[in-house]
């Protein structure tokens, strides 16, 4: 029942950040010029593809492999050594390539908080101790896209909507930091991570977060259409927020998801029409009240997406769990590559979809099932 209501609690807090985004990306609800959507757009692409970058796929690691509550990540190296010189790197990128110096700085400063928050909310996950999630994903997204509510008759520009974002990552990371001081104080056991993870974490991190955003990366850039890319933009969130809502199913429930498949495995594929089915309605809904109305094929695509999005999940957290890292970046490479080839050939709609796919089918036979 803890969990039941712990899953729900953080649902809600996700799908408050995921609100923020669609009222960025429908129509009539806010009146912000292209350049600014695509700034804002851009910055939140860049900044979690960083924040997955510098956190070497640590919070997998420690969430598959912490499990007691003597256990405790021994974080502070790592952070010192590995974390910090990444974020400073990733950041005077930034500034070369792509941003202004205020803002790459400001760029180092939330790296640096999300992936200590993000790292220690999967250590309590792990534990079962759900109610650090809940709180921390209250403050960060959720947090900032009130603050920009309650602000909203002041003069934004990128730099301050930075700002905004990087003090609501302090103060996550703020509580983060106490709560875990507190559940860590009885641990006797410290969890530190193999080196030779530390490269094959980074990859698979990076190639799964590429599997999620590409289309949106190469859609802000490329298409000109304003019309068109808000509309792209807005049926990518609705997958976005299927995916927030299976991260958080997983953090809590995919540990007994195994034995569910082993009892029900016969059966289970008679759920799958409904399923999408639902999928699809809950998509028009949400086309209905982006005041995008009549519209019936062009969503299609991501809800099949939005359908696959668990199953990805899942595969990954099968595959991580079982060691199986460099077969699972393979799959996500050519999840990539697919998506890339539909960009290539125009059918911008079917990237999620076939790239989803083409990393299902890659990575299925890899998994060991009998140990499920």
């Amino acid at each position: 029942m803890r969990r039941i209501y712990y899953f729900f609690a953080v649902l809600l807090s996700n799908l408050a950040g995921a609100a923020g985004f669609f009222f960025l990306t429908a129509k009539g609800y806010v009146n912000i010029p292209l350049p600014m959507l695509k700034g804002l757009i851009s910055f939140f692409q860049l900044q979690p593809l960083f924040v997955t970058a510098a956190k070497l796929g640590v919070d997998n690691y420690v969430f598959a492999t912490v499990h007691q509550p003597e256990q405790v990540f021994r974080w502070r190296k790592f952070y010192l050594t590995r974390v910090t010189p990444l974020a400073a790197l990733l950041a005077a990128i930034s500034a070369l390539a792509l941003l202004p110096i205020e803002i790459s700085a400001l760029l180092f400063i939330s790296i640096s908080l999300d992936v200590y928050s993000v790292v220690k909310i999967a250590e309590s996950n792990a534990k079962k101790q759900y109610f650090v999630g809940l709180i921390a994903t209250t403050l960060n997204i959720p947090l900032f896209f009130l603050g920009f509510y309650l602000l909203r008759g002041y003069d934004w520009s990128l730099t301050g909507v930075v700002m905004l974002f990087t003090f609501c990552g302090l103060i996550r990371a703020l509580v983060v930091f106490n709560f875990s001081r507190v559940l860590s104080a009885n641990s006797t056991e410290s969890i530190a991570v193999p080196h030779h993870l530390l490269m094959v974490g980074l990859i698979f991190q990076i190639l799964n977060f590429l599997l999620f955003r590409i289309d949106q990366l190469i859609s802000t850039r490329f298409m000109s259409d304003e019309v068109a890319l808000r509309k792209y933009l807005f049926f990518t969130k609705f997958v976005e927020m299927t995916a927030s809502l299976f991260v958080v199913f997983g953090a809590i429930y995919f540990k007994d998801v195994a034995r569910f498949i082993r009892i029900y495995k016969k059966t289970i594929l008679l759920c799958v029409f409904p399923f999408f089915l639902s999928i699809y309605v809950g998509i028009l809904a949400y086309a209905w009240l982006g005041h995008f109305r009549n519209i019936y094929l062009y969503p299609i695509p991501f809800a099949v997406a939005a359908g696959q999005v668990v199953i990805v999940n899942y595969l990954s957290y099968l595959l991580v769990s079982q060691g199986r890292w460099w077969p699972m970046n393979f799959a996500y490479l050519c999840g990539i590559l697919t998506s890339l080839c539909c960009a290539i050939l125009g059918g911008w709609i079917f990237m999620l979809p076939l790239g989803f796919a083409t990393f299902v089918l890659v990575s299925w036979r890899h998994v060991d099932f009998g140990k499920l």
